[in-house]
């Protein structure tokens, strides 16, 4: 799949298979977060843009990570202070809440 567009008002890009060859003045391998934010920023800013995936568009490893900037962490304090220590449990949850900040 690939998403292309170049961002004009009302009018959104599209998610179609790739059938021949294309050009596009940005290329972007990947549909996860990362690659989809590039993609949107790229169009805003005029640029054609090719993302390609092979999958649909953001349904990869990204939209099953936990890998993302939030509160809490995969585990529960509770259950995280035997495994590391109240010290070290307490500050990664400090370090979640700052990096949010």
């Amino acid at each position: 799949m690939f998403f292309t567009g170049r961002a004009t008002r009302g009018r959104s890009a599209t998610c179609v298979t790739i059938e021949n060859d294309l050009r596009a003045e940005v290329a972007i391998l990947g549909g996860g977060l990362p690659g989809r934010w590039l993609g949107i920023i790229s169009c805003a800013r005029g640029w054609i843009v090719v993302l390609v995936d092979r999958r649909d568009i953001a349904r990869g490893s990204t939209a099953a990570s936990t890998g993302l900037l939030q509160y809490e962490i995969d585990k529960l304090l509770i259950d995280l202070i035997p495994l590391v220590g109240a010290r070290t449990a307490g500050r990664a949850y400090q370090l979640g809440t700052e990096a949010l900040e």
